[in-house]
């Protein structure tokens, strides 16, 4: 405070005032409370104010509204050690003033508290935006809640204060975690984990100070709709606009209606849009009325509804409604394109299983003197010496009938030897050696039963225009040009279909 002297402090939704003061002192700030409507509530801490007995040596004044001189000024509160005033809460506006007055003797030092909280009983009576007092019926800023710190003075707003890891105790002694308390799902007997006023204060849209206005709702946010927290409606009509941000919906359900009259003389309607002047029955969603819970769910895709209550009765009564406004956008990687890249996935490796066991039943069925075809490795483009890959086993001497030529069968391409001409490098060699893609080594006179694998030799061959090729022979051009590239048709190593 001591800092401050002479000038006027705009002060945040909460916060200390303290100083430990000298001799001789006579100093004064003007404190504004955050909002017009504001109202400043004062506890002191620690006082060592000096006094004696009953009097007080030095003073603490609390003056009502913004003072720079005192002559002829009220004062509304004098604070010191032996006053015994312990908080002071303004009554006029948003301002107070505090003046400390000491004497030549014994210094002091005293620390306060201070609160800003709307009038319940003011022009913006209602609490729909901030924490409501269990007793004191001040209404404080959310943010003060569950900060170990009693702001309201009844230490309402410190009471049910869970982390995610705590649990809640239903009067009945059983448990919930603190995850499900305000779902809009009673688990314990009493509906304690969804009560909207002590102890447990689920966020709360009340209807009585916002008719006839809109209200927006956070977007992800959760909590319960009522008419009122302090009160019912009696012959009441009342309409209030609900609407939260793009991509986002607003839905209504469960529908706690017990507090209502029997009968259908009170009704809730619900309409799309702002329609808080012509939302009725035969224009409206959905329309609820009687004494009953009803366990169902208002989710069309409206990112505003207007719910508008037609009371007519003379008893009066109340209602819970739940809402959540929740994402309905595009969707993400988190939703449906999941589970339809997992179907996807799902799909695929069933269609790999039934590809290796169709490979695995054609080879398993060939005739004895078909030898089984083993697919080459891809080798990307390379040097031709790094390149070439030849067969497991010989190639059989073609034959130059041109009949022959015309009848491909297989895309298993096999390489002559004299005057190699290679599809990857642009010139052509001499004969090389054979080099096994299965074995890994070379061998120019390589027999059969040395193959790492047990291959089927391959049938001799006729000059027969009338005989067929062997099942494995891909037909060739004249010598000395590079096999035509087959199609890739899915079956690598398997015979086309005819």
């Amino acid at each position: 405070m001591g800092a401050h002297c002479g000038s006027q402090v705009s002060l945040e939704q909460a916060g200390y005032i303290s100083w430990n003061y000298g001799n001789n002192m006579d100093c004064y700030i003007n404190l504004v409370a955050p909002g017009a409507t504001s109202l400043l509530y004062l506890q002191i801490l620690e006082n060592h104010i000096e006094s004696g007995g009953s009097s007080c040596y030095d003073h603490l004044y609390v003056y009502e509204g913004i003072h720079t001189s005192f002559a002829g000024s009220g004062i509304h509160a004098d604070i010191c050690g032996s006053s015994g005033i312990t908080e002071y809460t303004s009554s006029l506006d948003h301002t107070l003033t505090l003046r400390l007055v000491s004497d030549v003797s014994t210094t002091g030092s005293f620390s306060i508290l201070y609160t800003a909280y709307a009038d319940p009983f003011g022009p913006a009576a209602g609490c729909e935006s901030g924490f409501p007092c269990d007793v004191t019926d001040r209404c404080i800023h959310t943010d003060l809640r569950c900060d170990s710190v009693d702001n309201c003075g009844d230490n309402s707003d410190e009471v049910s204060c869970l982390t995610s890891g705590d649990t809640w105790v239903c009067s009945d002694g059983t448990t919930v975690p603190s995850s499900r308390l305000c779902d809009g799902n009673r688990d314990c007997t009493d509906h304690g984990d969804e009560r909207t006023t002590f102890p447990t204060y689920c966020n709360t849209v009340e209807m009585a100070p916002s008719c006839y206005r809109s209200v927006y709702l956070q977007p992800g946010s959760g909590g319960y709709i009522v008419y009122s927290n302090n009160g019912s409606y009696s012959g009441t009509v009342c309409a209030t606009h609900l609407y939260t941000g793009a991509d986002y919906t607003v839905r209504l359900g469960p529908w706690d209606l017990s507090g209502l009259p029997g009968g259908c003389v009170d009704i809730v309607h619900v309409c799309g849009g702002n329609a808080m002047y012509t939302c009725q029955q035969g224009t409206s969603i959905r329309s609820y009325c009687g004494n009953r819970l009803y366990e169902e769910y208002v989710s069309d895709p409206l990112s505003d509804v207007t719910l508008r209550l037609e009371g007519g009765s003379a008893i009066g009564g109340n209602f819970q409604i739940f809402y959540s406004v929740q994402y309905s956008g595009p969707q993400s990687l988190s939703g449906a394109a999941i589970a339809g890249i997992a179907a996807a996935g799902a799909v695929v490796v069933l269609a790999l299983v039934g590809v290796a066991v169709y490979c695995c039943y054609s080879n398993n069925n060939r005739p004895s003197s078909s030898p089984r075809v083993t697919p080459h490795e891809h080798i990307p483009m390379q040097d031709r010496a790094a390149a070439v890959q030849t067969p497991a086993y010989p190639p059989p001497v073609y034959s130059t009938d041109n009949a022959y030529h015309l009848q491909p069968r297989l895309r298993q391409t096999y390489q002559e030897p004299p005057h190699y001409t290679s599809g990857i490098s642009a010139h052509t060699s001499s004969p090389q050696p054979y080099t096994s893609g299965l074995s890994g080594y070379t061998s120019s006179s390589l027999s059969y039963t040395d193959l790492p694998y047990n291959l089927h030799p391959p049938p001799a061959y006729s000059a027969d225009p009338s005989s067929q090729p062997p099942p494995y022979i891909t037909s060739q051009g004249p010598h000395s040009q590079p096999v035509p590239h087959q199609p890739n048709t899915g079956h690598q190593g398997l015979p086309y279909p005819d």
